[in-house]
């Protein structure tokens, strides 16, 4: 019974995954990323069990949630020099040291040992995510959405703490728009962020 219980459940969250995507049919970009992230955690659940395969659909990983928590970004646009991230928060770009108080190069390192080769799109879009996998959520206030960035500027090479910082969808919309422009100019190829030196 329990194992009949698992295969429907594991059948209904795929076809609601499929018909999801569907309906977000005008950024296949997006699309490809939320059900190859899915996808992952349904294969998963196939390993771990029931009790994994629940626990995942009712928390914040899912990629279509719009309420469980907030799902944004505390800048609006992110490049890179080599593993270092810099990112353009309100109108400025500024090297980033740490979100709160969990240092970025601990951020940046759990997404390559997790992620692969995609781990720099995973760090831009999906870092709320990437900090739940963490075990750090705990440290940004989910209800306001809000918390600090330390940064360096890149003009002064000054450190400072950029307070109240607001996490929003719009910041990561900007930044998903990006990279789906820079995708379709790419001739619809490979993403340029993805890290060729890692499986």
């Amino acid at each position: 019974m329990r194992t009949n219980n698992f295969w429907s459940g594991v059948a209904v969250l795929s076809a609601g995954v499929v018909l999801l995507a569907i309906a977000q049919w005008w950024d296949p970009h997006e699309v490809r990323s939320r059900l190859n992230e899915a996808s992952r955690h349904v294969r998963l659940a196939l390993h771990r069990g029931t009790n994994h395969f629940i626990r995942h659909v009712k928390g914040p990983w899912n990629p279509f949630s719009k309420t469980k928590r907030v799902y944004g970004a505390p800048f609006s646009a992110v490049r890179w020099r080599d593993s270092i991230p810099e990112a353009q928060v309100k109108g400025t770009w500024y090297e980033l040291i740490a979100l709160n108080d969990v240092p970025v190069e601990q951020i940046v390192r759990f997404c390559k040992e997790r992620y692969g080769r995609i781990w720099r799109k995973r760090f831009e879009e999906d870092l709320t995510i990437a900090l739940d996998g963490m075990g750090v959520w705990e440290h940004f206030d989910s209800e306001t959405g809000t918390g600090s960035l330390t940064v360096r500027r890149l003009d002064t090479g000054e450190t400072v703490i950029l307070t109240n910082v607001a996490w929003t969808g719009d910041n990561r919309m900007a930044i998903l728009r990006k990279a789906l422009d820079t995708w379709i100019a790419n001739g619809r190829g490979k993403d340029p962020r993805d890290d060729p030196s890692l499986p």
